[in-house]
């Protein structure tokens, strides 16, 4: 059994310049209210340390491994908690290119495991709301980096 949270925003920025923001893991901590310190490379096989501070502030930390990377345009990390059997976590980004220099970020995570309808019972509407604040985050960081 899988379920997903979905997030979408439009940004007036260039695929590049959101690429950009999103795997600057060194630079989270100064601008990212949902993934509030990161660290790593952003390549398959790599493992990260990220930080959440879910909205409310109950902050953790996990380890995740890179398994996806097109470079331009996805990525993905996959945790979980004790065995993938139990808990999984698949966080997705993916760029989609609209033309004229706007995208859409899209901004996902499919949750699986046996435990999964208690994590989304539980956490699933703080992740969706640290999702759509980190978007607004990467929006508003990428529009001003845009070259104009």
């Amino acid at each position: 059994m899988s379920l997903t949270i979905e997030t979408r925003i439009a940004i007036d920025a260039p695929a590049k310049t959101v690429w950009s923001v999103l795997v600057d893991l060194d630079a989270y901590a100064q601008w990212n209210p949902f993934i509030v310190n990161a660290k790593g490379v952003i390549a398959e096989g790599e493992t990260l340390f990220c930080e959440p501070r879910m909205p409310g502030g109950r902050q953790y930390t996990f380890t995740p491994t890179v398994t996806r990377c097109v470079e331009g345009s996805e990525f993905a990390w996959t945790g979980f908690v004790l065995h993938p059997k139990i808990a999984c976590g698949e966080h997705i980004f993916r760029i989609e290119e609209l033309g004229d220099e706007r995208v859409i970020l899209l901004h996902d995570e499919v949750f699986s495991g046996l435990l999964a309808p208690l994590v989304m019972r539980f956490s699933g509407r703080s992740t969706e709301q640290g999702f759509v604040l980190m978007n607004e985050a990467v929006k508003q960081r990428a529009e001003a980096l845009a070259p104009h």
